[in-house]
Parts: C-alpha cells; sequence; structure tokens
C-alpha cells in the first residue's frame, strides 16, 4: 500500500518570511480554490499572517511523504481511481499528524501548530453561512494559508520536490505541516 518517510527542519522564523513569504502570490493561488473563504482555516483573513507568524521565535516544518507501491500505483490507475484514493490518503494520514502536533503543542505552552492543508474537522464549515466557527479552538492554519510558497520550503529546507497526480498516482505525496515555538 504505502510507508511514511518524515522530514523536518527548523528554521528561524525571520528566515522563513526573508525567502518564502509571498502572501499576495499564494493568496492569489488561494482564491483558484473551491474552499477560498468558505473554511475558516482558508483566507481570506482578518488578521495580518506575517505578525500572526512572527509571534513565533522558530518554525519546524515537517514534510510528510506518502510513498506508495509499485503494486498500489498500478492497480489505483484511473482518473477518478486516483483522485479518490490520493484524497482518502492524505486525510488519513493529515488527522494523524494534526493529532500529533496538538499533543505537542500541550507539551509546549506558547506553541502552535501548522496544519497540513486546510481545515477539514466538520463536514461543513460553518463560514459558508457566515456563522462563527463552532471549534473555533482547533483552528490551525496551513502554511500555503498564511502566505508561504510550500513547493520552495518542501525543496530548498526539506530537499523534497512535489509531485502531483495526474494519470498515474504518483510515487509519493508530500504534506507540509509545522510547528511555532518562541
Amino acid at each position: 500500500m504505502y510507508t511514511i518517510k518524515t522530514t523536518h527542519k527548523s528554521i528561524k522564523t525571520d528566515e522563513l518570511i526573508k525567502n518564502y513569504y509571498d502572501k499576495e502570490k499564494i493568496e492569489n493561488f488561494c482564491k483558484q480554490c473551491e474552499k477560498y473563504n468558505k473554511i475558516w482555516s482558508c483566507p481570506p483573513y482578518d488578521f495580518d499572517t506575517e505578525q500572526y507568524v512572527r509571534q513565533f521565535e522558530y518554525i519546524h516544518i515537517i514534510g510528510t511523504q506518502i510513498i506508495f507501491d509499485k503494486t498500489t500505483i498500478e492497480e489505483v490507475n484511473t482518473i477518478e481511481n486516483i483522485k479518490k484514493f490520493s484524497i482518502g490518503t492524505i486525510l488519513k494520514e493529515r488527522k494523524k499528524i494534526f493529532d500529533k502536533l496538538l499533543l505537542l503543542e500541550s507539551k509546549y505552552p506558547g506553541s502552535k501548530a501548522i496544519n497540513a492543508g486546510n481545515c477539514s474537522i466538520c463536514e461543513k464549515c460553518t463560514r459558508v453561512n457566515n456563522r462563527k466557527c463552532i471549534n473555533e479552538s482547533l483552528i490551525r492554519y496551513s502554511l500555503e494559508s498564511l502566505g508561504f510558497d510550500v513547493a520552495k520550503i518542501t525543496s530548498e529546507i526539506l530537499g523534497i520536490e512535489l509531485k502531483w497526480s495526474s494519470e498515474t498516482l504518483p510515487e509519493y505525496l508530500t504534506m507540509a505541516s509545522g510547528f511555532m515555538t518562541t
């Protein structure tokens, strides 16, 4: 089926902002997503994302690769199955990562997790009805939603080139999450 490989690096927040923060460019990508302005963990925000991140001295970047075995790549061989399998696998592994990050937060007061992608706690986000989040204490933002270039971060900091599903399941999928500390 698949194996998980985790790579992590710590970087000073100032350095990450200097080299990888491009809010305008990244938010333009976000605007093309169906979740833009429909999930509380996605832009636009009513706060300054750079100021939010600057509360922390370090950002510990975690790259999680879901590496598929040859048999799985051969068996998951239609566009529909690739999409369904990829999304299902990512959601399953993202939940495991999120739970571990919340545990780390409880051990390190003043820290904050960075989610791998958008929030998926609720089946339907209350933001679409302009109502307050019912799980507000669990909202965690992703690097990309905060304005960071994740492809550049994974490539230059973690040494992982992103791969995408197309007509075949890629060798691996990558999720970028993290942990911010003072």
